[in-house]
């Protein structure tokens, strides 16, 4: 369900980042798939997607603590590296979320320009992009460069650096709660999907914007 629009008239945007991963690319699935992959080789019990939702968060490390590995930094490493090379050999599987492309052109089209901003490893998020041809909608692409998905801070401020916007004018689009605090850290409005990474009840104490669709958050960005 859309909230009511919150941006006044002279705060519009004029730039939209989009995160990746669980907001443009539908891949909560996906990744629950690999990570019980990863839990029956330990005999540790599945994970169903209900409980990923409520519970995922970052830093990732804390995050595969949490949900019962047993985990130094060395381990983590590996599994990390486990965890991404089935996750992008299953990767073929994944699809865009309803609506992703139409919403990215409509945006472009209404004079929005674009960003993505992902915890992703920078030269697997440009082979994503790539794969689903969407490269054009994006002036920036920004990724990480290892696969350890600490934060996307850091990541985030040297985005804004190449940007000609000023903060109040840009909106981050998520799925997660650490999408708000990326937001939130680097001075820019945020609105939150409710598709992703992260379910509603995750989602509501950021007290931002939801969105159940993309298409109910096109129809939110082209009233503004």
């Amino acid at each position: 369900m859309t909230e009511q629009n919150n941006f006044t008239t002279n705060h519009r945007p004029q730039h939209l980042i989009w995160d990746w991963n669980g907001t443009l690319l539908d891949d909560a699935h996906h990744c629950v798939g690999v990570l019980n992959e990863l839990r029956a080789q330990r005999d540790l019990a599945p994970l169903s997607v209900p409980r990923y939702r409520q519970t995922f968060a970052f830093p990732v490390i804390q995050f595969y603590r949490d949900i019962g590995f047993d985990l130094d930094n060395a381990a983590f490493a590996d599994l990390a590296e486990d965890y991404h090379s089935r996750y992008i050999a299953r990767l073929p599987e994944c699809r865009l979320h309803h609506h992703a492309a139409d919403t990215l052109q409509a945006c472009q089209n209404a004079g929005l320009s674009q960003s993505i901003l992902s915890a992703y490893h920078q030269q697997k998020l440009d082979d994503a992009i790539d794969h689903f041809q969407l490269r054009h909608l994006f002036t920036h692409i920004k990724g990480l460069d290892d696969i350890h998905a600490h934060s996307k801070l850091d990541a985030g401020r040297q985005l804004l650096a190449q940007l000609p916007y000023p903060p109040q004018r840009i909106l981050f689009i998520g799925d997660t709660v650490h999408d708000f605090d990326v937001a939130t850290a680097l001075g820019l409005q945020c609105v939150l999907l409710t598709i992703g990474h992260n379910d509603r009840s995750q989602l509501a104490p950021c007290n931002t914007p939801l969105f159940d669709s993309l298409q109910q958050l096109a129809q939110f960005l082209l009233q503004s």
